[in-house]
């Protein structure tokens, strides 16, 4: 290497000193290479706040951890598995979801279950099972739907039956008329010998509210799938009008005129027939609120069964009671 000055007519150093300066230049080029930057001062936080440091303790409940300051207070603080733990513990995550507490509803309310039958024997078709019941009260008596005993004045006198589920070979029992509200397509019907298990009916004369979730159990399409109870699970979707409104005075009779206007329930549910009178119960208590009367076909009659709506309709338990008062029988 040719040092510099000897490139400005500067006399050239003797070898000793070039040596020297040489290593010299070579020191101060490695420990540049090597100097590591100053840290960057810490920003200042806001409102002061004292920097923590998580030191773990031991002793306080919940899993508590301390954490020292740089001020020297401690803070305690909830860890956030700690949080759930304990929340957990208090019941602050929430109850017991109504879907694991169905089953035991299903159950009660199967003991108070009958099949609705019509018996006529002039009619083509002399017996069949017409619909859903059960039993009220002091266990001797039945509801169901008007139109699931409805008969028509060009129709054959028919008798009425219940089929009991309750074992492989069903009960058969009579059934009669004590009281019918046509305008709240209900009727009240006494079952002969012992007493069924009753259901346990809404206290309150208010319906419960929207998104609360229920279910049915009765016995759809019982011509095909047998006297076998079957549940099918839903919500409350609103609280609707018991007559929808008409588009003009063409529609509009005599009849509809005198119905009474109340309040029934819309279902997020599907219902086939079959269902007709069966119970409309909470999910998670198994206490009756309604009764199950109507669907909403989404095409024709004919395919409520392949094309179902999944929109149901009930009648609210108050009005069950207002019937038994009529005839005098517990509710």
């Amino acid at each position: 290497m040719v040092p510099r000055a000897a490139c400005r007519g500067a006399p050239a150093a003797r070898p000793e000193v070039a040596g020297a300066l040489d290593r010299l230049v070579r020191r101060r080029i490695r420990a540049h290479l090597h100097r590591r930057a100053p840290a960057r001062p810490a920003r200042p936080q806001p409102h002061a706040l004292a920097t923590v440091h998580a030191r773990p303790r031991a002793g306080p409940p919940f899993g508590r951890d301390a954490i020292a300051a740089d001020d020297g207070r401690q803070v305690t603080v909830l860890s956030r598995r700690t949080w759930l733990t304990g929340a957990a513990a208090f019941g602050l995550l929430g109850t017991k979801p109504a879907s694991a507490a169905l089953p035991e509803s299903v159950a009660k309310i199967k003991r108070s279950l009958v099949g609705i039958t019509t018996f006529a024997p002039a009619a083509a078709i002399s017996q069949r099972l017409a619909g859903t019941g059960f039993a009220i009260g002091d266990g001797r008596h039945i509801i169901t739907n008007y139109h699931v005993i409805q008969r028509t004045p060009d129709q054959p006198p028919q008798q009425l039956g219940a089929l009991l589920p309750q074992s492989l070979e069903p009960e058969r029992r009579e059934l009669q008329i004590v009281k019918i509200s046509p305008a709240h397509d209900l009727a009240l019907l006494r079952l002969s010998g012992p007493p069924v298990t009753p259901v346990a009916l809404w206290p309150e004369t208010s319906m419960v509210d929207d998104g609360t979730a229920v279910a049915i159990t009765g016995f759809p399409l019982g011509a095909v799938l047998g006297l076998v109870p079957a549940t099918q699970t839903g919500i409350v979707s609103a609280q609707t009008p018991n007559i929808s409104p008409q588009p003009n005075s063409r529609f509009l009779d005599a009849n509809l005129l005198r119905t009474p206007r109340f309040s029934i329930y819309q279902l997020d549910l599907t219902a086939y027939p079959g269902h007709s009178g069966s119970p409309l119960y909470l999910a998670d208590t198994g206490v009756v609120i309604g009764v199950l009367n109507a669907t909403l076909i989404k095409s024709t009659k004919e395919r409520v069964i392949s094309d179902p709506s999944g929109i149901s309709y009930a009648v609210p338990s108050a009005f069950i009671r207002d019937l038994a008062a009529l005839a005098s029988v517990p509710a």
